[in-house]
């Protein structure tokens, strides 16, 4: 692994560990993601064989490390989101969590092939982190 990546990976942990304290979600994200170098949503119900070559493709096109993908079920189409550590360390803190549970991502919606970078809300749905869509999850958990 090249330095870039092995920083990007750190960085990727830190992140799954303030996302873990702030949204308190099942702590073994960490360990799938530590072992498999990937980790999906348990939400997810497409084919690998259609998520993959997305953020295989997204990875090499942006020297970018994806380590955790949400599909959510959108008024606009099933939409992959992406959450990253970019290749551009002086804006790896846009990839923070926010004290109101938003997040930066890339998100490609794989009905239309649109791709667009921005803020999502993150929930959690019984320990599994999510896609929080009009605070779907706000009272699941409390």
């Amino acid at each position: 692994m090249d330095n870039l990546k092995e920083r990007q990976y750190n960085e990727a942990i830190k992140r799954f560990e303030e996302i873990i304290k702030k949204l308190h979600i099942n702590s073994e994200v960490i360990t799938k993601f530590k072992n498999d170098r990937r980790c999906f949503s348990n939400r997810t119900t497409l084919d690998n064989d259609i998520i993959l070559p997305i953020i295989n493709e997204y990875e090499d096109k942006h020297d970018a490390l994806v380590y955790y993908s949400i599909l959510s079920s959108t008024p606009y189409g099933n939409v992959l989101d992406m959450l990253y550590v970019s290749k551009y360390e002086d804006e790896w803190y846009l990839g923070d969590i926010t004290e109101d549970k938003y997040i930066y991502v890339a998100s490609y919606n794989i009905t239309t092939g649109y791709m667009e970078h921005g803020l999502i809300l993150l929930g959690n749905y019984y320990g599994i982190l999510v896609r929080d869509i009009e605070g779907e999850c706000a009272n699941l958990n409390d």
